[in-house]
């Protein structure tokens, strides 16, 4: 499974990202620009991107960017915002889950439950 992380700040995500990269069949890869990141998912498709802080776009702006290039592409986006705050900023996204800033390892094993859970 690959998961894409679009963020400019890998090492406040680190404890996160170990805990994903435990699992036997993930890959990862990342990005520290929006740009980058579409590129990315243009060329091929993640089973989910994480979207944290990148240099050159707003974390929603990414989204709404991921989502006119494949709609299929599940998203998690890192955010300070209390969960109502967020639905109303991300409404309409398709975003599967909200991640607390910075992420908590717990919050891994949780997408990575979401993830296979939407597996055929």
């Amino acid at each position: 499974m690959l998961i894409f992380v679009a963020s400019s700040r890998l090492e406040a995500l680190r404890s996160f990202l170990n805990v994903l990269s435990m699992e036997s069949d993930v890959s990862i890869q990342s990005a520290s620009s929006g740009k980058e990141a579409l590129d990315a998912v243009t060329r091929k498709a993640p089973a989910v991107m994480v979207v944290d802080v990148v240099d050159d776009m707003s974390a929603l702006e990414l989204v709404a960017g991921v989502l006119t290039r494949n709609a299929f592409v599940n998203m998690a986006v890192v955010s300070d915002l209390s969960e109502e705050a967020f639905h109303e900023q991300s409404e309409g996204l398709g975003v599967l889950m909200r991640l607390d800033d910075p992420p908590a390892p717990l919050q891994a094993a949780e997408l990575i439950q979401k993830i296979n859970a939407l597996a055929p």
